[in-house]
């Protein structure tokens, strides 16, 4: 599979109390991960 960057996305998150703030997130093999290298689109 490949690496994605989903810019500026609206994250919600309890555990991290993160209510709709924006954020980039990265995919990784299907897996949302802390960080993906260079070839991410």
């Amino acid at each position: 599979m490949s690496n994605l960057i989903i810019k500026n996305g609206l994250v919600y998150d309890p555990l991290n109390k993160l209510d709709g703030e924006k954020k980039d997130i990265f995919i990784k093999d299907g897996v949302i991960v802390e960080k993906v290298n260079g070839d991410a689109k």
